[in-house]
């Protein structure tokens, strides 16, 4: 039962184990709080489609929840990220399960307990601390093996519900594999595709060309018509479509800044407590209570350490006097106390052993650690006892020895002791990390120490500031009702801003904090979880947005629909890319039937020379990324002259110096290999971005986050 219990109380350790097996079956490299509730009508539970199926809400809600979990341990607060993470991680798992159902492909429990317990064990399981062997420190089956047997006896059946949800994690991690190994196996290679990428990567050329810019044609001389832009755009339509749509918006912020009666209250908010932080006995605990710094940490600090000026005029009065309230360089008030004067060490020796709390019970340790310190007092070696005793190994090793740190390095209790102690004294003290014994072995000479504690306290806007400038929005949208936005920011002398390209799910606009609802508001008209209709282009929201501190007012400037862009939209991008397609038949014409050396002097073009061209590379020395230099230099002959061909910034002619001759015999077998493995590896992910796309997948997340 020992295990079960353990486990038991440590569900958080759990839930991340579940969590890292959720974000392990993301299959691309690829904390916010729920905004909108599920009402009782059936179609307000589904977030979302796939393959005709509707999404219920509270079915993604737990892989959201378990990935942000996740990515909340990892230190990520990406709320955009997190969400979309736990997205695709959802649409994944779904379509795998769906295709396996298709395929008959099944995950059978022999499987998953071999995952837990067998020679590939998922890292799900081997991540479980409490799977460690206490001796070897590492994974231990026999520990799982045990563990699962104790579930027998699990009497309120929370371990076995948390284990069912590890299983589950497991299967889906297995299922995954079986349908990523069956795609990237129906792969293959000949040996004659083997040889010719062999020749393709290997066969360098030295090439002499020629480069005549684009700019070396006036623009006057290829202004395109509308006809030719209309042409142009339909016979590339497939290159402008947007794949996401997208909105633009102005906006108006209105920022709270603390007024100057908000800077003389906070003031004399620190002054009515000096008294009272004068006559306090404990000055930590009164700073706690009284400081937005919440267990603040204070070390005694020689003088030659004190940064702060005023600290240096408060050392020099009598102990517990308390200073004047001052500004610190940050704009915060701050009061301070000299709280303390000692003699102390700069800095000390000392050693420890150490009994932590995931190894004992209070009682247990604190038995333990007082019968250690008998022994040391009797005569048994320090150093002995911590290196078969002490967790913290990275001292054990050495007698339990931390060397020598100065004041503040170590966690208050810690450093109390070893500061305040004698050489060779020993003390038990109780931190964090568990119970310690300590015995300080050496100490540099005392001198003055002082403690000097503080409380900051932060210039925030009042309510009736904050009033003021809500108020000012809302004048501002008053006045709209009679001008337009424009006009309106230009009579008030305002600086409007703008942000483009915002997507569905986008959290923030621009850098606004909190602003998701200037989002919702621009794709579905919601504020204040009531829907007034999508806004037109031109529109603002009839509320400003409180966004952490401003107050917005917002105006939708733009719709980028998704689906071909509209040509007025990409006139301009097509009017360049058609000058650039005139140029090139004028520079071609010019230099049709001239020779190489004759091209050179008439376009006083200098000839260059490349080395090492070939399709391992499609990035040119000199050039940059010209994949079509690379393609015309393997398809021309040693000696010969290309044509004329286009290139990014420039109109190209090149001959080939010299190419190495191409391999056609010989084993191939390592390229085939090489080869294989690569198409296989790419494989997998362009298979899902295929069944995505066929998945139909509505995505409705903006109803609800």
């Amino acid at each position: 039962m020992a295990i079960l219990q353990k486990i038991r109380d440590k569900t958080i350790v759990t839930l991340l184990v579940i969590g890292l097996g959720m974000v392990g079956f993301l299959f691309f490299g690829s904390d916010s709080d729920i905004v909108g509730m599920i009402s009782g009508e059936d179609e307000s539970r589904f977030i979302g489609e796939i393959y005709g199926e509707g999404v219920e809400y509270n079915s993604f809600n737990e892989t959201y929840n378990i990935v942000k979990s996740n990515l909340k341990q990892q230190g990520s607060t990406d709320d955009e990220q997190i969400l979309d993470q736990a997205w695709q991680s959802f649409i994944n798992e779904q379509i795998v399960k769906s295709k396996c159902e298709e395929l008959g492909i099944i995950v059978t429990d022999d499987e998953v307990y071999e995952l837990q317990t067998g020679k590939n064990v998922s890292s799900q399981i081997t991540g479980i601390p409490f799977f460690q062997n206490d001796t070897t420190k590492q994974f231990d089956p026999q520990l799982v093996k045990d563990y699962l047997q104790s579930l027998e006896n699990d009497e309120t059946g929370d371990a076995t519900k948390q284990w069912a949800g590890i299983e589950e994690g497991l299967r889906k991690e297995r299922l995954s594999k079986k349908y990523q190994v069956l795609i990237e196996q129906g792969f293959y290679a000949t040996k004659q595709e083997a040889m010719n990428s062999f020749n393709e990567n290997s066969q360098n050329a030295r090439v002499n060309y020629i480069s005549i810019p684009y700019s070396s044609v006036d623009d006057t001389e290829v202004e395109p018509s509308k006809e030719e832009l209309k042409k142009f755009y339909n016979n590339h339509i497939n290159e402008f479509v947007v794949a996401e749509e997208t909105r633009a918006v102005e906006f108006i912020e209105f920022t709270v800044i603390p007024s100057s009666q908000d800077d003389e209250q906070t003031k004399l908010d620190l002054l009515s407590i000096s008294d009272d932080f004068a006559k306090s006995e404990d000055d930590e605990k009164f700073v706690n209570r009284h400081s937005r710094n919440l267990n603040a940490l204070f070390s005694f600090v020689k003088l030659s350490d004190i940064t702060d000026p005023n600290f240096t005029q408060l050392v020099n009065t009598e102990k517990g006097t308390v200073s004047e309230v001052y500004k610190t360089e940050n704009g915060d008030y701050r009061l301070a106390k000299l709280s303390d004067v000692q003699l102390r060490a700069d800095s000390v020796e000392a050693r420890h052993i150490l009994l932590s709390n995931e190894q004992f019970t209070a009682d247990s340790a604190k038995t333990l650690i007082k019968s250690l310190k008998q022994r040391v007092d009797k005569g048994e070696d320090f150093g002995s006892l911590a290196l078969q005793f002490s967790f913290d190994k990275g001292s054990a090793i050495k007698g339990g020895d931390l060397g020598w740190f100065k004041e503040g390095s170590m966690v208050p209790a810690f450093n109390e002791a070893c500061f305040t102690s004698e050489v060779n004294d020993m003390q038990i003290v109780t931190t964090n990390f568990g119970i310690h014994l300590i015995q300080l072995t050496g100490a540099s000479k005392l001198q003055n120490k002082y403690k000097v504690v503080y409380i900051d306290k932060k210039v925030v806007a009042s309510s009736e500031t904050k009033d003021e400038y809500y108020n000012q929005a809302s004048q501002f949208l008053s006045d709209l009702s009679s001008t337009s936005f424009n006009d309106l920011v230009t009579k008030e002398n305002l600086v409007k801003r703008d942000a483009a390209k915002i997507k569905e799910m986008t959290f923030n606009v621009s850098t606004l904090k909190n602003s998701r609802e200037i989002v919702k508001w621009m794709f579905t008209g919601k504020i204040d979880d009531k829907t007034n209709g999508v806004p037109n282009i031109g529109d603002y929201a009839n509320k400003s947005f409180d966004c952490d501190g401003s107050y917005v007012v917002a105006s939708l400037t733009s719709v980028n629909e998704k689906g071909f862009r509209p040509f007025e939209t990409v006139k301009e991008q097509i009017a360049q890319m058609v000058k650039i397609e005139k140029k090139y038949e004028i520079i071609k014409q010019q230099i049709s039937e001239k020779s190489f050396n004759d091209v050179s002097v008439e376009f006083s073009a200098e000839i260059k020379t490349v080395e090492n061209v070939n399709f391992a590379n499609l990035s040119v020395a000199g050039l940059g990324d010209e994949p079509a230099f690379v393609g015309i230099s393997d398809a021309t002959d040693v000696s010969a002259t290309s044509s004329a061909f286009k290139g990014n910034n420039s109109v190209f002619i090149l001959q080939v110096v010299s190419k190495e001759t191409a391999k056609t015999e010989g084993d191939f077998t390592l390229q085939q290999k090489d080869k294989i493995k690569k198409l296989s590896l790419g494989a997998f992910n362009l298979a899902f971005k295929i069944l995505k796309e066929r998945a139909n997948i509505t995505d409705n997340r903006i109803s609800f986050y």
